[in-house]
């Protein structure tokens, strides 16, 4: 066989070994490896992952913030071929430490080396009356939320442990992350669940579900039934009401509450599920909703004690006094579509909009999702710039002359941190009336809300708006 035919064979199986074990996160390899722009044209070779096994390894660039290659090599003489993939299969299990911020498990204090390597680290943790958070491991807000505020809280008062479950189909395990209250870190594989559910934790903050599979999310729902210890519930998204995460059936969105005929899971079932997270509301000590709007929605469904809390977001950026928006009169328009661009965040509307004004520039200042690029691409008088960190945001909007930004997600959500920063920046928004972003807009000074999800109207909405901008900003 020639060296070619083995070297592309390892390399599959390199990516096959991260696509099913690997929690890679896509936006931190893209926002961090320049090379990766070089193949943009080509929608294989730029994945993160396969530019990763093929090019980013050996340009030292990493697929998330946890695992250091240099570090791991570094460290672990004995290993041959792609860091990351020996991690996953083998150090992982064994303890390695995967980057500087993490220790081995063999120097964790009383380890009592016995059944497994997962055992030993949760037998120390119940011996501390450490706090568990069961995590979903999609990113977002409550990914960001986990860093900002949970973690904190660890180093400050507590050991604490977080479980992130493995979501390909059919898995009962996945990682556990532990940071103890001396500042030493340590992440292992643990196989189920269920070994998890053995040792007892002081409290368990269940963070978001969403992303565990379904013989996970029933193991954890029946362990918080009969669990006796603290318990709180940060209310992330409108996973409780309805378990289809993108909130969508059809192109058209989802109600929450109207459900007699939804196709997403029937009627019966849907009693049971709503049961089952009453229950857990029932017995927990604190719910933290991130919006008034999220709260009144999930009224509409379940019932609340005193243990509810609204407690919005803190921003995850500062902005510069000369980053703001500065009023010009001009004749000129160009509306900046603000945001990752899907389904649910209005991709179908922006098409529509662009479409019937072939003479506007429209900006996308975020990525097209797969499912859009082909459509957005063949429109002229669309510019899209990708993916941005957050504190680009001024920078690009300027560039783009964007004389209104507007908000475009058609489903209700819980916080809206594009909305906040257009807010923080003094930017006239436009946005759909649902959900935190509708509840914010209207009482944005610059801000203005739709009752209709609606091409048309929003663009008539966004020409009023600029029309009204020089007795806006001039008060």
């Amino acid at each position: 066989m020639s060296n070619k035919i083995i070297k592309f064979i390892r390399n599959f199986y390199d990516c096959y070994i991260i696509f099913k074990y690997a929690d890679y996160d896509k936006n931190y390899y893209i926002q961090n490896c320049p090379t990766l722009k070089k193949y943009a044209s080509n929608k294989y070779w730029s994945h993160p992952v396969i530019h990763y096994v093929l090019h980013g390894v050996y340009d030292g660039y990493d697929l998330n913030s946890d695992f250091d290659s240099k570090f791991y090599l570094d460290n672990n003489s004995d290993v041959q071929g792609n860091p990351y993939v020996h991690y996953l299969k083998t150090g992982r299990r064994e303890g390695r430490a995967p980057s500087c911020v993490f220790t081995s498990v063999n120097d964790l204090p009383r380890l009592q080396l016995g059944l497994s390597v997962a055992d030993d680290v949760l037998w120390l943790l119940q011996e501390h009356g450490y706090a568990l958070v069961l995590d979903h491991g999609l990113g977002g807000g409550a990914g960001e939320y986990l860093k900002k505020k949970l973690l904190s809280k660890f180093k400050r008062k507590k050991s604490g442990a977080v479980f992130t479950p493995d979501k390909s189909n059919g898995a009962e395990g996945g990682v556990l992350r532990v940071l103890m209250k001396d500042g030493k870190r340590v992440q292992v594989s643990v196989e189920s669940i269920f070994l998890v559910m053995t040792y007892v934790a002081g409290e368990i903050i269940v963070n978001n579900l969403s992303g565990y599979n379904h013989k996970q999310f029933n193991a954890v729902m029946h362990y918080l039934s009969i669990y006796e210890g603290k318990v709180e519930v940060c209310f992330h998204d409108f996973y409780p009401l309805c378990p289809s995460v993108v909130l969508m059936e059809d192109s058209v969105y989802c109600q929450l509450i109207k459900c007699d005929n939804c196709s997403v899971i029937k009627k019966d079932k849907l009693k049971r599920w709503r049961s089952d997270w009453q229950k857990l509301f029932d017995k927990a000590e604190k719910v933290t909703f991130f919006s008034k709007s999220s709260l009144n929605i999930a009224k509409q469904v379940f019932k609340f004690s005193d243990s509810c809390v609204v407690q919005p977001h803190k921003a995850l950026v500062s902005f510069k006094k000369s980053d703001k928006y500065q009023y010009a009169d001009s004749s000129s328009l160009t509306v900046g579509f603000i945001g990752a661009v899907n389904k649910i965040k209005g991709a179908d509307i922006i098409l529509e909009m662009a479409q019937q004004n072939p003479k506007i520039q429209f900006v996308i200042i975020g990525a097209v999702s797969n499912e859009y690029k082909v459509r957005v691409g063949k429109l002229r008088n669309i510019k899209v710039t990708g993916s941005y960190k957050q504190k680009e945001l001024p920078t690009l909007l300027k560039e783009n002359d964007v004389k209104i930004a507007a908000v475009m997600t058609v489903v209700p959500e819980t916080f809206c941190y594009v909305l906040q920063e257009l807010m923080m920046l003094n930017y006239p928004v436009v946005s759909f009336n649902i959900g935190a972003q509708g509840e914010r807009n209207s009482q944005y000074k610059y801000g203005r809300v739709l009752d209709d999800i609606c091409a048309t109207d929003m663009f008539e909405e966004i020409k009023k708006l600029k029309e009204q901008l020089g007795s806006l900003y001039d008060s």
